[in-house]
């Protein structure tokens, strides 16, 4: 659960951060290959400055997660839930927990990240690229 939150705290906090620029890149930017016509668009690309800075935010956010507060929101989330569907509820986010640690998520999120979001019927549309060095691409 903890790579996942640092993914996503990580995609927010990058397309928000403004004051460290990248030089210019030999290859081309993933946000060349986004669709012009997302509602909402954020992008991120690593360099050592950003590097050295995101090592505190991950760290406060592993302890965050390590604390167990995502089991607190759960149970009060649920709290007005019969047990057996609760029960259920529990299973499918652990199922999902699951799904969401199987990559290694640090190498996903090394170099660069493009992340976008349509409002669509009947569900909204999710793009979310990662550029990944080859070597490391096998096994996301």
């Amino acid at each position: 659960m903890s790579r996942s939150l640092l993914v996503v705290a990580g995609l927010v906090w990058g397309s928000c951060w403004a004051g460290v620029r990248p030089a210019a890149a030999a290859e081309p930017s993933l946000a060349s290959i986004v669709p012009s016509d997302v509602h909402f668009y954020g992008h991120w690309r690593s360099t050592p400055e950003q590097s050295r800075l995101l090592e505190p935010y991950a760290k406060a956010v592993r302890r965050l997660v390590d604390s167990g507060i995502g089991r607190d929101i759960f149970d009060l989330a649920t709290l007005d839930m019969p047990s057996w569907q609760r029960d259920e509820a529990r299973a499918i986010a652990q199922r999902v927990i699951e799904i969401v640690k199987t990559p290694r998520w640090g190498k996903l999120i090394e170099k660069e990240i493009a992340g976008a979001f349509r409002l669509a019927i009947p569900l909204p549309e999710y793009l979310y690229l990662f550029r990944v060095p080859p070597e490391d691409a096998a096994g996301h």
